[in-house]
């Protein structure tokens, strides 16, 4: 019975919910599977709760017990630093002097680490290994090497995501990863039927064609869904298809960061600048190499600082004339800069929105098929006969029949107006290279997004199937891997 609830209340300490207290629903929820799956774990919690008394003094075991695993669940739960414990304590003993259990409290980095690593983290992953045992679950492998598995809880009814373990791997090989990974799994007996599904980065030991992690998988599990990471697939597009474009354009990007990178004075000076022009003061931005969705941040903030820009590099080569501020000025300053500068803003918004969806945390392989082709689509429209997009499954963006005029290419809202300042040499060069742009964004979405396996009409069948039951199709997922050969 619980009397902050009312005394007609009663409280499962396994399920940790409050019940009726009539004995047919008591009953009824202890048959209930939630109550059931959760039973066998209750029994490891009181197990490692009994363990962790061993560390505790004879007087009062239970509340000075609660009193450390609480402070070391709020650490590990924050990934707060574990040698925050040595000043905690003495805090709460200094705030709370009259507290004779948080006397008896000796609780150090020491004790704290023991206690989340071999209480709480072999706890955990004890009831992990169990769950795992018995349910359909993919691996998604991180650069750290870090086994992450995904399974449905039908008991919570969500998505459940846990660090399975570090994998120690000595050659940072295909054949090396391959075994780290299926030995993990046998050493904690987890049966390789349950594993249905494998994601990664698609660099070459992970998915080359030939003898690779992902190869070495599928001959050893033949029914093994292999899905590549998206978002490093769309900024991989994106790097291609900006090849279509003047190199120079964003070459004068990287110039304009190491420009101002390492001269304090010189940020100071340009902060002037840009306080003429009554622009915001914000963090110089560069195009990265490795990080996703920074070229077109790095373009909108170049046309947002163009005017203050052009005024900074015309001081600078009138007062030093040194070649790289020539350089940038002469770039920056060309007619055909701010229209190919907005069409990169407009451009890469596309593929940006496709890759910000798919960097978060819900599952989202059923809407990967449908995106990747509206993406195309989107694209293809933009200098390509309407009728001939909607008509067909698979665009063709080299049918030179079914283009647009070259002067029908569509750049963006921002670029109405910018085109008509430019002679007809350069109005030619900037929409035959946005044209292009789009045509390699095109075969690249289609190159590396291939959804030929049998799975992804069978899962988004199924998915249709279960939601308009009403079901999550999450819960199975199995069923559909399992049978996909």
């Amino acid at each position: 019975m619980v009397p902050s609830y009312g005394w007609f209340k009663a409280f499962c300490v396994v399920c940790y919910e409050v019940i009726s207290n009539h004995k047919s629903t008591i009953q009824n929820h202890m048959k209930s599977t939630k109550h059931r799956e959760k039973l066998p774990q209750y029994d490891d919690i009181i197990t490692v709760r009994q363990a962790l008394l061993s560390y505790i003094g004879p007087a009062k075991k239970e509340e000075i017990s609660t009193y450390e695993m609480v402070v070391c669940s709020l650490v590990a739960e924050k990934s707060l630093s574990i040698s925050l414990v040595d000043h905690l304590i003495p805090t709460m003993r200094r705030l709370h002097p009259k507290d004779e259990i948080l006397k008896q409290v000796k609780l150090g980095r020491t004790k704290a680490t023991s206690i989340i690593k071999d209480g709480f983290g072999n706890g955990l992953k004890k009831m992990l290994v169990e769950k795992l045992r018995t349910t359909f679950f993919p691996i998604l492998i991180d650069k750290l090497l870090a086994v992450m598995v995904y399974y449905w809880d039908s008991a919570e009814f969500k998505l459940m995501v846990y660090v399975l373990d570090f994998v120690v791997c000595k050659e940072a090989t295909s054949d090396g990863l391959s075994v780290s990974v299926l030995g993990l799994l046998d050493n904690l007996q987890i049966p390789l039927d349950n594993f249905i599904g494998f994601s990664a980065d698609t660099c070459n030991v992970m998915f080359r064609l030939n003898h690779s992690v992902s190869t070495i998988l599928k001959e050893r599990i033949p029914s093994i869904v292999l899905v590549k990471c998206s978002c490093h697939f769309c900024h991989l597009v994106a790097n291609y298809a900006s090849k279509a474009l003047p190199d120079q354009l964003k070459k004068t990007l990287r110039m304009i960061f190491a420009y101002f990178s390492r001269s304090s004075n010189r940020k100071r000076e340009f902060a002037k600048f840009q306080e003429f022009a009554g622009v915001q003061q914000s963090v110089i931005l560069s195009p990265g190499q490795t990080r996703w969705l920074s070229l077109r941040c790095c373009v909108i903030w170049i046309l947002e600082n163009l005017e203050p820009l052009i005024l900074y590099f015309t001081a600078e080569v009138l007062d030093d004339k040194n070649k790289v501020s020539l350089d940038i000025l002469t770039y920056i300053r060309h007619p055909m800069t701010k229209p190919l500068l907005l069409f990169m803003e407009y451009a890469l918004g596309l593929l940006d929105d496709f890759n910000t969806v798919f960097q978060g945390e819900a599952p989202l392989l059923h809407e990967l098929q449908p995106r990747v082709k509206k993406l195309i689509d989107n694209l293809a429209s933009n200098f390509m006969r309407i009728n001939y997009v909607r008509s067909v499954s698979k665009v063709d963006p080299h049918l030179t029949s079914q283009y647009m005029p070259l002067s029908g290419v569509y750049l963006g809202v921002g670029n109405y107006g910018e085109l008509e300042k430019l002679c007809s040499g350069d109005q030619e060069l900037v929409l035959t290279g946005c044209r292009n742009f789009y045509i390699e964004a095109i075969l690249q979405l289609q190159k590396r997004f291939d959804f030929k396996d049998s799975f992804f009409p069978r899962f988004n069948k199924l998915y249709l199937e279960m939601f308009v039951k009403g079901h999550h199709p999450l819960s199975n997922l199995g069923c559909v891997s399992s049978s996909t050969f």
